[in-house]
């Protein structure tokens, strides 16, 4: 029988994405300044999805972490122009 000593469930891979993105104590998890939205902007404007490089140009931060800010904003910015659409549709 092969037994495999994992006592979280979770395989290595697993645990190390799980360090690698929330545990590890040199994680910055505080909102980005408007800088460094603008910086994040045109990086991936620039390289596009390579979100494990883009993360090198910020200290502290995961990829996981840069992809879910932009994400969330361009889902805000979606939100307020199908908003501004709606109302205008409505005039």
């Amino acid at each position: 029988m092969d037994f495999e000593f994992n006592m979280c469930g979770r395989n290595g891979k697993q645990c190390r994405e799980r360090y690698n993105n929330h545990l590890d104590d040199g994680i910055v998890e505080n909102r980005l300044s408007l800088e460094e939205e603008k910086i994040l902007e045109r990086l991936n404007d620039q390289i596009g999805n390579k979100w494990s490089v883009i993360a090198k140009a910020f200290k502290g931060r995961t990829a996981n972490f840069l992809k879910n800010q932009l994400y969330s904003k361009l889902r805000k910015s979606i939100r307020k122009l199908n908003k501004f659409m709606k109302e205008m549709k409505m005039k």
